[in-house]
């Protein structure tokens, strides 16, 4: 959503930003206006793409200098939020969700619904066992590099 405070200040960079390009391909001309000067730069040398292009990329600055953007947030690829997430179960993950989805929507067939439910359990299942297979998997390493064999005992 765009503010009357941030057109205002729009208008002001777009004229700045359109002065310092246009100026800044003819210097010697300093003293003519704007409209005067992208005129004699269109008509009279021939120089429409080029003026556009930079119209464009005057319009891009300012455009940025006026308004505030957020930027997408770029998730890390190999941030895991646990040690035993594996590729797996992040299949298996989207697999259930499916499943979950397709079982919620089937509202009318009693049927199907029933086997919607049945598909999604077993699904379900499975990245259960998925999870404990890598949580058993990360423990073992954690064991095979402390060169223990058996899980650490609480003395109590």
């Amino acid at each position: 959503m765009v503010n009357s405070v941030n057109t205002e200040k729009y208008k002001e960079n777009i004229h700045r930003t359109v002065e310092n390009k246009v100026w800044e391909r003819s210097k010697e001309n300093r003293e003519d206006d704007l409209d005067t000067s992208l005129y004699e730069s269109i008509l009279k040398y021939n120089q429409t793409e080029q003026k556009l292009v930079d119209f464009s990329e005057a319009m891009r600055i300012a455009c940025e200098q006026s308004f505030k953007t957020k930027k997408a947030r770029k998730a890390p690829q190999n941030n895991k939020s646990v040690p035993w997430w594996t590729q797996e179960v992040t299949a298996a993950r989207k697999i259930t969700n499916y499943r979950r989805r397709k079982y919620q929507k089937t509202r009318d067939n009693a049927e199907q619904r029933d086997i919607n439910k049945e598909a999604y359990s077993a699904q379900k299942g499975k990245i259960r066992g998925d999870k404990k297979k890598g949580e058993n998997q990360i423990v073992e390493r954690i064991l095979q590099s402390n060169n223990r064999s058996q899980p650490l005992e609480c003395g109590v």
